[in-house]
Formats: structure tokens, sequence, C-alpha cells
């Protein structure tokens, strides 16, 4: 079981809305699809689900990734 990462939780909440999750991730690429998307709404939808994904230790940078 992986063990909850609070400050990475504090990242999400308060920078996620422009893709510094990402950033911090080394993901760059998803780091300026997610700033591009906030500005279409997607990007607050997108931050919701990754806020919910660090709560409880799901998170990943490419969910399509096995």
């Amino acid at each position: 079981m992986k063990k909850f990462n609070f400050g990475f939780f504090i990242i999400v909440l308060l920078l996620g809305w422009l893709g510094i999750d990402k950033l911090i991730k080394r993901n760059w690429r998803m780091c300026l699809i997610k700033f591009g998307s906030m500005f279409i709404v997607v990007g607050v939808i997108w931050n919701i689900y990754d806020i919910i994904c660090v709560l409880i230790n799901k998170y990943k940078v490419n969910p399509f990734a096995v």
C-alpha cells in the first residue's frame, strides 16, 4: 500500500489548475495540454479528477499506462 503524500496533494490542490503537478512528474507535454485545457473548462474537471486520484492514492501520470 502506498503512503499518502500530503505535500503532493497540496501541490495538486493549489497549482494543479496550471498543470504544475504534471510538470513535477516530468511530463511537460501533459502540463501544456492541461494548462491549455484550463481555458475551456475541461481543465477544471481534469484537476478535480487529479485531486480525487491523489486522495485515493491512485495518481498516475499516464492513466492509459499499465
